[in-house]
């Protein structure tokens, strides 16, 4: 109730013995000790007559209520459950790895295509070549 701890306690009672005297310091306890019984007593009392505790009971009921409502309107949970779910829909559409993929396509279409060409042109050199051979031993002739 006073928050007074053991050594505080202590002092207190050294105190009092070197004051009170040692034969007249149980009488000076009890009647502490009464006094102290009568405050609760009163305390209670006052506290039941002018319904405290009904008010103290109705406020922590209203403090409860005001949390229960904070808690609800707090959108911090939604707003982290949101940031996750964008987080898995950019990571099912991995924009980077599609452009890399595309990328490769690209590549290798290019391969591929080069490849072609270079074929084209060596079938067509031969041609031009024996065109050329043609023509000249004709003339020779």
């Amino acid at each position: 109730m006073f928050n007074i701890g053991a050594g505080e306690l202590l002092l207190i009672f050294l105190v009092a013995f070197f004051v009170v005297g040692p034969e007249d310091l149980p009488k000076v306890a009890r009647g502490i000790k009464r006094f102290i019984v009568k405050a609760q007593k009163f305390i209670r009392q006052v506290k039941s007559e002018s319904g405290w505790d009904d008010v103290v009971k109705e406020v922590n009921e209203v403090k409860d209520d005001i949390k229960s409502v904070a808690d609800d309107i707090d959108i911090t949970k939604d707003i982290k459950a949101a940031k996750k779910s964008i987080e898995k829909e950019f990571d099912d559409i991995n924009i980077k790895k599609d452009f890399d993929d595309i990328k490769e396509s690209i590549n290798e279409a290019q391969k591929e295509t080069e490849a072609f060409a270079k074929d084209i042109k060596t079938e067509l050199e031969p041609e031009e070549i024996n065109a050329e051979d043609k023509t000249a031993s004709s003339k020779g002739e």
